[in-house]
């Protein structure tokens, strides 16, 4: 069994081992173990026969652990005594924990057995846990007895919850909904509690929605504007997503624009895309602004885009306001991940006016970093002009990025000095905060002297503030050359300005 190499395997096959060993041997067994010094053997078997000595005797496997050396195989040893326990007597197993002095390892016990107490009996269990004073994990233990008892009588559990104020009752009205959704429903309308909890109401919709979405709508719609109607929508919109994402795109259109619309497309919108993205980003931008409409339609976008970028990008140039060009971006860059050059020759050919510039940038930032010279020999094409040096500065920044030493070659060979320039620029770009001295040096090779002092500076600060005897003394040795520029004079001794 130790020799299967996959754990669950091993354990099954190991616990299969262990129930076949009476109980009266395993005493001797643990001692055999320990005897033998074989380290992986006694920790592999040693939980597993204390687990079923405290089937029987759990006291005396208690005492056992107690002479094992403080380690975690010790802790892990007493707490799966103490669970086994729990399973057939959690009032005496809960005496033993509270007997022991308040700590790490109480707590540690208490929270390992409480499931075992609670499907016994989750009001005793609740009982235990308030009497001990000070644990740390009261609220979450409290919760996993509730959502146990829930499971088994939740109108018991309903009642029980009103001494817990501060556990949410979704998880009761959820499995009693599933239960008896006419018992849950009347408690939900009649409890002042559960009328005005959120969690009740988004529980009671969206298991309702799987069953019966008429119902569960018509008790969304009685309900006042606010939160709970909000979580209202946004359980409706998952219980209906079980069912099919079409039924929950018919639904969602139909409801009142606003804040609770908006979020049950956060919950649709991921199937929606998968189904028809283009018909879920045109709904999305009917919508009126807002920060959750900014933050899905990239992501609508990019979907739509996998699928049809043409169509995507098309749609795109016709939107208007703030989300155009940011959009387009997401879109272009989506393109040229699967056809770089299908999206550049798009740009060249479909856009115009200041669109152009980012939009360029956005296809052959992706292009440079898979296939630089490809995308070097399509901006080479390009006629002279300020679009042609942003192109050639964008491939150098990306091509820096991934093989500077390529890059840097590919530079060399340019004929013009302005797109030299511009090429140099770029690898300044990408060099400046992993290796500013080799920035600084490149910077240097600009032939433009304005644009030569600017790429210096901001390498040259980036240097100082990493180096600063390093960058002063290069600043120094070029003072005769780079002397007179105001913003170098400003930069040298400056470190990190």
């Amino acid at each position: 069994a130790l020799d299967l190499p996959d754990y669950t395997a091993r354990q099954v096959a190991l616990a299969a081992l262990v129930e076949k060993i009476p109980s009266s041997s395993i005493p001797e067994l643990l001692d055999g173990l320990e005897a033998s010094g074989h380290r992986e053997v006694s920790d592999a078997l040693r939980g597993l026969l204390l687990s079923k000595w405290a089937a029987t005797d759990p006291l005396s496997a208690l005492r056992y652990a107690d002479r094992l050396p403080e380690t975690a195989q010790k802790r892990l040893a007493v707490g799966g005594i103490v669970k086994k326990w729990a399973e057939s007597d959690p009032a005496a197993a809960g005496d033993w924990v509270r007997g022991l002095p308040n700590g790490e390892l109480k707590w540690e016990f208490a929270t390992a057995f409480i499931d075992s107490y609670a499907a016994k009996s989750p009001s005793d269990a609740l009982a235990y846990l308030h009497g001990l004073g000070g644990f740390p994990c009261l609220s979450s233990c409290e919760q996993r007895i509730f959502m146990r008892w829930a499971e088994a009588d939740p109108a018991a559990a309903a009642a029980a919850v009103s001494t817990v104020p501060s556990l949410p009752l979704g998880d009761v009205a959820g499995a009693w909904v599933r239960k008896d959704p006419e018992a849950a429903m009347a408690w939900a309308m009649n409890d002042p509690r559960a009328s005005r909890d959120p969690t009740v109401i988004g529980a009671l919709c969206g298991a309702l929605a799987t069953t019966d979405p008429g119902r569960a709508n018509s008790i969304m719609e009685s309900l006042p504007a606010g939160e709970l109607r909000d979580r209202a929508v946004t359980c409706i919109a998952g219980g209906l997503l079980e069912r099919s994402c079409s039924e929950a795109v018919e639904w969602l259109k139909n409801l009142p624009t606003g804040r609770g619309q908006e979020q049950a497309l956060l919950f649709v919108g991921e199937e929606w895309i998968k189904s028809d993205p283009a018909e879920a980003t045109r709904f999305l931008a009917t919508l009126e602004e807002s920060t959750l409409r900014s933050f899905m339609l990239p992501r609508f976008m990019a979907a739509w885009a996998s699928a049809d970028p043409n169509g995507a990008a098309s749609w795109t140039q016709g939107m208007s306001g703030p989300d155009r060009a940011p959009t387009l971006q997401s879109v272009l860059e989506r393109w040229a991940e699967a056809s770089p050059t299908e999206a550049a020759a798009y740009v060249a050919t479909k856009l115009d006016g200041d669109l152009v510039p980012e939009a360029l940038s956005s296809v052959l930032s992706g292009w440079a970093s898979r296939d630089a010279e490809s995308a070097a020999a399509w901006v080479g094409a390009f006629p002279e002009g300020e679009l042609r040096l942003k192109a050639t500065e964008e491939i150098a920044r990306s091509w820096t990025t991934v093989d500077p030493s390529r890059a840097e070659a590919w530079l060399a060979a340019l004929a013009s000095d302005a797109d030299r320039d511009a090429a140099l620029a770029g690898c300044v770009s990408a060099l400046t905060q992993r290796d500013p001295a080799r920035a600084a040096s490149m910077a240097e090779r600009i032939s433009n002297p304005q644009a030569r002092a600017s790429q210096i500076s901001w390498a040259a600060s980036w240097w100082l503030a990493r180096d600063p005897g390093a960058a002063n003394q290069w600043l120094l040795q070029r003072k005769e050359v780079l002397g007179g520029n105001r913003e170098l004079e400003d930069c040298q001794g400056t470190p990190g300005r």
